[in-house]
């Protein structure tokens, strides 16, 4: 809700006062305009390419389950090099122009990248910072990935008896 809403407040507002608020809502608008512009652009540009690349770049084979799991690993791996730098070509960038890519959800379960545990909550802020894990995988960027964990309602083993429980919240929802 912005304060132009109200014409009646505005009236009483020292003017000088009312043309700043103008130029902050106005470069507000404008930084959500470019936002909006950028991510329908990296939208375009994931669309474009599972168009041109994804299942059809990595096809799992094996018989094993063992060998299957390895399949999808490098699958997982080789996508993630070829989205990373089809993002950056497509954006102008270079992975030098990049400090951390971050990353959450299944991307941190034991068939995701980098298996990370789900912390039991209550969840403070610190306890989410030390829950974050941080490597490296320079087969996909040179830059760091930061993996942030998922929270569960508690920290006990899960059975049969208790299964009904049990909720957890993924990364990316938290």
């Amino acid at each position: 809700m912005h304060i132009f809403e109200y014409s009646s407040i505005t009236e009483s507002i020292p003017s000088d006062i009312v043309e700043t608020i103008m130029a902050i809502e106005s470069k507000r608008a404008l930084d959500e305009l470019r936002i909006k512009a950028y991510s329908k652009e990296l939208e375009k540009t994931m669309d474009n390419w599972l168009e041109d690349n994804a299942y059809s770049s990595c096809i799992l084979e094996g018989s094993e389950k063992d060998d299957e799991v390895d399949a999808y690993a490098s699958c997982l791996r080789k996508m993630l090099k070829e989205s990373i730098d089809a993002v950056l070509l497509k954006t102008g960038h270079t992975a030098d122009d990049v400090i951390k890519c971050v990353a959450s959800g299944m991307i941190t379960s034991g068939l995701g990248l980098l298996e990370i545990p789900h912390l039991p909550s209550p969840v403070s802020v610190e306890d989410m910072r030390n829950g974050m894990k941080e490597q490296v995988f320079e087969d996909i960027a040179p830059f760091p990935s930061a993996f942030i964990p998922g929270t569960r309602n508690f920290a006990g083993k899960v059975d049969m008896d208790n299964f009904g429980g049990m909720d957890m919240m993924r990364g990316e929802e938290v």
